[in-house]
């Protein structure tokens, strides 16, 4: 049984409640709901009153043979008094109902642009804003660029209704359009114009299919959400207004010429099959000098990596590398490259190897961009090929470097040899899917060959190989300037005073870490949410203080600059405490969206708890109002202003209560604010909790004091700070906010002295 289209939520929130609340937030006092299929499961998830509009339900028992006109119909004693008229499947930000009040007319349309990928009802729109015609699904159009698109969001006044609408709507009814769309009357109507209002800037997604409702999870999330979303697909990222510094790929190739080229092809090659293996080898040899024989062509170098264990049993991979090879490899032994630099020992790696079936690296390194000169990895490939060793390199991103890298050339003098590459990055075509193989190990060639299928690369990428021989010196041109954008960038983010090393780049990014105490989950996630850029957190590599380093893809000149900018905006912003502390047996991290039914759960188990020293929750709070909350949270993180954090088991997740850091004391000083779910009182949950923050909050070099502030009747309260070697600094007198207060605030004080010094 499928999910009803109302009730699918977006961004958490199903559809239908959307609506409510913005038709409540626009002043809205009774809403009527026509339901059909499963009628019973939307009146249930809405009740009969919500947000403090009365609901009413009319049943449409003919909901399987007909349509909105009819549904419509069916409510018509209702179609009395001005009214907004919106279909059950359409997100929008509750400011477009205000823009709809706000616009003079009897009729008034909400409208965008058309755009390529739409269908259903479009408007001829004069400059005036007037409907000159409503064109159905179907019908006669005018060219479709010069035509807007309904919302299937209406304001409709009384006059209009009366004496136009609603006869027409019995009229259409009566003649048999019980299968009519409602905009068939909107479409018949000429005593009343139709004004449409462009509400292009503000957020609205109609949702038919999977696609609309990514696209309506990304444009109603949260900048949190958003980014779970993106990290969550992979890729993808160019349909949804984000700046993508993560993935790594060539911005000035393919040039125009060649992409028309291949647009030109797209048809005959997507519906035609492919040439089979053999010939994309020779396709393939004829674009990058390698001799056909040594080839292997791929859907990717992801094809490959994934064929790799089916050859080779004992590897020994050179981390941090591309994390794909330790996935498929998880039992090899592994060797750390050498800090500080990150560099490798031929020898050390050879000693490490040797009698294994291969050793894997990367040349240049993801994430370090640092490449082994190729006199360096053949003398290693000598010292291997003693012991019966293959030395794999990946050399994914070697045509950036800015001196010839690549071991291409030298593949006959070495048989032990195998070389990985991806044609995504230094081609800029990660949507074809192409990679290869390349060695003179007979023995490889025949069993990776073996492991892959004769049509494994699509008809769109055969046509670009095609291509590729005759553009070489665009290629050639275009690694010029991303070696030159790189080194710019590389220059720009060694000027940034919060980074401690950056690492020189020889791909087409850069290895940056973090100046402590900041981490590179905190970074990314800020970057996104203040400036909506991507950048690859390192925390997962295997990496020494993996949790500092961050990965930057170069893109062009203006997008770098915007990146430096932006980053420099995050690290120079007032200091935070980090998103995340761990405390014997407790984990204490920032709130997130999806802690809300955790979060209410919690605060509706210890009202009666709770409501005796926090006015807030004195009232119910239910699952709108914490988004409320948490988006102000998300508002105070981002300003510096407060810090909130939940505290849960660290070891099954539940939440056991809450702490914040509030700078609301002054400078140079925070206040530390908790409760404790009613459950886990007596514990010393907040005790621990405390401590951790109170330490982590005193490491920032802004702090110099931390506050406990608690009403003097509180005794569990004024506990922790004594616990902890607070001082008791002062008593103030504060009007009682709950009735178990008595009015006497203990300031309890502690200051950065108490700290181990550093």
């Amino acid at each position: 049984m499928g999910r009803l289209k109302p009730l699918t939520p977006v961004a958490g929130v199903p559809i239908l409640h959307r609506a409510l609340a913005a038709l409540a937030s626009a002043g809205v006092r009774e809403t009527v709901i026509v339901t059909g299929h499963r009628a019973e499961e939307i009146a249930e998830s809405v009740g009969e009153t919500f947000a403090g509009m009365t609901l009413r339900f009319v049943l449409s028992p003919r909901y399987a043979d007909t349509n909105n006109a009819y549904s419509l119909w069916l409510a018509r004693e209702h179609l009395d008094t001005d009214l907004y008229l919106l279909d059950g499947d359409v997100v929008f930000a509750p400011a477009l109902l205000t823009r709809l009040a706000g616009t003079p007319g009897e009729a008034v349309s909400a409208v965008f642009p058309w755009r390529h990928g739409l269908n259903g009802t479009v408007l001829d729109v004069a400059d005036d804003g007037l409907v000159r015609r409503v064109h159905l699904s179907g019908a006669d159009r005018p060219p479709l660029d010069l035509v807007h698109k309904t919302l299937n969001v209406h304001l409709l006044r009384a006059r209009y209704l009366r004496e136009e609408f609603v006869p027409l709507l019995d009229t259409l009814i009566a003649d048999g359009g019980e299968q009519e769309f409602y905009e068939a009357v909107l479409a018949r109507s000429t005593r009343f114009p139709i004004r449409a209002v462009d509400c292009a800037d503000l957020a609205s997604q109609e949702v038919d299919d999977a696609t609309d409702l990514e696209h309506a999870d990304y444009r109603f999330g949260t900048p949190d959400q958003r980014r779970a979303l993106l990290n969550g697909q992979h890729g993808g990222y160019w349909r949804h207004e984000a700046v993508d510094h993560d993935l790594l790929y060539n911005p000035y190739f393919p040039t125009e010429d060649l992409i028309d080229a291949l647009a030109a092809e797209f048809r005959q090659a997507l519906i035609h099959y492919p040439v089979g293996h053999d010939r994309l080898r020779d396709l393939l040899a004829s674009a990058i000098d390698v001799p056909a024989g040594r080839l292997i062509v791929a859907n990717g170098a992801s094809e490959l990596i994934k064929v790799l264990p089916r050859v080779l049993k004992d590897v020994v991979l050179v981390v941090p590398g591309f994390n794909e090879y330790e996935s498929v490899f998880p039992s090899a032994r592994k060797v750390a490259l050498l800090p500080p630099e990150l560099t490798v020992d031929a020898e050390s790696l050879h000693r490490a190897a040797a009698g294994s079936d291969a050793l894997i690296l990367d040349s240049p390194n993801n994430p370090t961009s640092s490449a082994i000169p190729p006199e360096e990895l053949l003398r290693l490939c000598k010292l291997l090929a003693k012991t019966g060793t293959r030395l794999i390199v990946d050399e994914s991103f070697t045509d950036f470097c800015a001196v010839r890298y690549s071991l291409e050339g030298r593949l006959a003098d070495h048989p032990n040899l195998v070389i990985v590459k991806s044609m995504s990055k230094a081609y800029g075509v990660a949507g074809l899917r192409l990679g290869y193989l390349a060695t003179a190990d007979t023995g490889i060639l025949a069993r990776v060959t073996a492991e892959t299928p004769i049509w494994n690369v699509n008809g769109i990428a055969e046509s670009f190989l095609r291509l590729l021989p005759r553009y070489r010196q665009a290629f050639a041109s275009s690694l010029s300037l991303v070696r030159q954008s790189t080194d710019a960038l590389y220059e720009q983010l060694s000027a940034i005073a919060g980074l401690d090393h950056v690492h020189r780049p020889d791909a087409n990014f850069v290895l940056v870490r973090l100046a402590a105490p900041a981490l590179a989950s905190d970074v990314t996630a800020e970057l996104f949410r203040r400036h909506g850029i991507l950048v690859k957190d390192c925390s997962g590599k295997s990496l020494d203080s993996a949790e500092r380093y961050v990965r930057i893809s170069s893109r062009t000149d203006a997008e770098n600059r915007r990146l430096v900018s932006a980053l420099r905006d995050v690290l120079d912003r007032a200091e935070r405490p980090p998103e995340t502390v761990r405390a014997d047996g407790l984990l204490i991290r920032r709130w997130r969206d999806t802690d809300i039914p955790a979060r209410h759960a919690a605060i509706t188990a210890s009202r009666d708890h709770l409501r005796r020293w926090l006015p807030w929750a004195t009232a119910p709070l239910d699952h709108e109002a914490l988004r409320a909350f948490q988006r102000q949270s998300d508002e105070a993180w981002h300003s510096a202003q407060s810090f909130s954090y939940g505290v849960f088991d660290a070891t099954d997740g539940t939440l056991l209560g809450a702490v914040a850091l509030h700078a609301r004391i002054g400078r140079g000083a925070l206040e530390v604010a908790y409760w404790v779910h009613a459950a886990h009182t007596r514990q010393g949950i907040i005790t621990r909790a405390v401590a951790a923050l109170t330490e982590a909050a005193l490491l920032l070099d802004e702090v110099e004091r931390v506050e406990i502030h608690c009403d003097a009747a509180n005794t569990s309260s004024a506990a922790v700070p004594q616990r902890l070697g607070y001082r008791l600094d002062r008593t103030e007198h504060r009007a009682p906010r709950t009735p178990a207060e008595s009015g006497h605030w203990m300031i309890w004080t502690r200051s950065s002295a108490h700290l181990p010094q550093r």
